[in-house]
């Protein structure tokens, strides 16, 4: 793994990920104005803010993150720290292509346990989007989207879009091969709040295949659905990280 060339972005004919259980965050132009942390599941790797190139056909070291600058999956999450609704699933979109400003976007699907959407005056377990920008702020609205959104602010800690290349930043280590849901991965340990670990395929286009670390003891965990993972620009489109109207001067969660 360690020196392998990471491919560019390569847009697929298959569509999008979509909710299978709810409904996505209606993104139209004519209606919008255009999320990990470790905290959660929204600030990885927000700890370290580092100079680096982001040159795809030259990166050395442990891969990107998804392999790629623009890529949309679907993520079965499990979070034991949460004991009344540890397991769901999110639609992620990721986008890099401004590597000083990444910008994501999670769709959480009914009984999420999320910590984030905990925060904004949604009810516990109902679809929730976590919308971070690339100014660094961080939306939470129900979904589907409604006229509520808030803005979450939390002093001494930084919630934003996971930094591409937070796997070199903070030196993480090449930890050896595995096979995980029946695929073959390359296995890379970081020191984050937690000993973070990171699996991406084995195949040189380095595509996300699971995260997961213990909090506490407690198992939280990303199982990326290889089947849903699409990338480039049509995948991807701006809109998709659009800011919602109700966003607009949207007040601080929990204000």
């Amino acid at each position: 793994a360690m020196g392998r060339g990471l491919p560019r972005s390569k847009p697929t004919k298959r569509a999008a990920p979509t909710m299978a259980r709810a409904p996505l965050l209606a993104v139209t132009l004519a209606t919008l104005i255009c999320v990990v942390s470790f905290v959660s599941v929204h600030a990885v790797g927000q700890n370290e803010h580092f100079a680096w190139d982001f040159d795809l056909s030259l990166a050395d070291g442990p891969p990107v993150w998804g392999g790629t600058a623009k890529w949309a999956v679907h993520v079965n999450m499990t979070d034991y720290a949460d004991k009344s609704l540890p397991l769901w699933q999110f639609a992620y979109w990721y986008d890099a292509s401004d590597p000083s400003a990444p910008q994501d976007r999670y769709d959480h699907g009914p009984g999420n346990g999320d910590e984030v959407c905990k925060l904004a005056a949604i009810k516990v377990g109902d679809p929730c989007t976590v919308l971070n920008t690339k100014d660094g702020t961080t939306y939470v609205l129900p979904n589907p989207s409604t006229s509520t959104c808030c803005r979450v602010v939390l002093p001494g800690k930084a919630l934003a879009a996971i930094l591409p290349r937070w796997l070199a930043n903070v030196g993480a280590t090449d930890v050896g091969k595995d096979t995980i849901n029946g695929v073959a991965v390359d296995v890379w340990q970081a020191q984050g709040n937690y000993v973070n670990y990171y699996a991406a395929t084995a195949d040189g286009e380095n595509r996300p295949v699971r995260y997961w670390e213990k909090k506490a003891g407690l198992l939280k965990q990303w199982d990326f659905l290889l089947d849903t993972f699409v990338s480039g620009d049509a995948a991807v489109p701006a809109s998709t990280f659009a800011v919602p109207h109700a966003c607009v001067n949207a007040p601080v969660c929990g204000k």
